[in-house]
């Protein structure tokens, strides 16, 4: 792991820590609050992960994954509609590079329709075909039950 995905990794870290301690119960109760600072702990949580990103390079699979778990958990955005598209925009990047775990996620959301992207079930089989040639079992039994 390079100097910027260390980086990127520590940033992805510290703008959790600003708004939870990482736990399912950390998470709600920071967003059941009425913290006077929640405001402002969102804020430099949402800064952290700008620069995060900022220092993201082509191929840096490592530093995409760890953007990806970051918007994918919410980091970084206001909203659940704006999270999922870039979430999406990295697990893509992952799968197209030929990331068997990135095309077996796709595989999963396109097959239910989830994190915001549509049922498509030939998308689906498309990752599967990407995914098998890359030795996934899971995408060669998905295939069979699509064909």
């Amino acid at each position: 792991m390079d100097a910027d995905t260390k980086s990127i990794a520590a940033l992805v870290r510290a703008a959790r820590d600003e708004l939870h301690d990482g736990s399912a119960e950390g998470y709600l109760a920071f967003w059941r609050s009425d913290a006077k600072d929640k405001d402002d702990r969102l804020s430099r949580s949402d800064r952290l992960i700008a620069e995060a990103e900022s220092l993201l390079k082509p191929g840096d699979w490592d530093g995409a994954l760890e953007l990806w778990n970051a918007f994918k958990s919410g980091l970084g955005c206001r909203n659940n509609i704006e999270a999922e598209k870039k979430a999406f925009c990295y697990i893509n990047l992952l799968a197209e590079a030929g990331n068997t775990k990135a095309q077996e996620v796709l595989i999963a959301d396109y097959m239910h329709g989830l994190n915001g992207l549509p049922l498509d079930k030939e998308r689906a089989l498309h990752w599967c075909n990407r995914a098998a040639q890359n030795g996934s079992e899971f995408a060669m039994k998905i295939k069979k039950e699509l064909l």
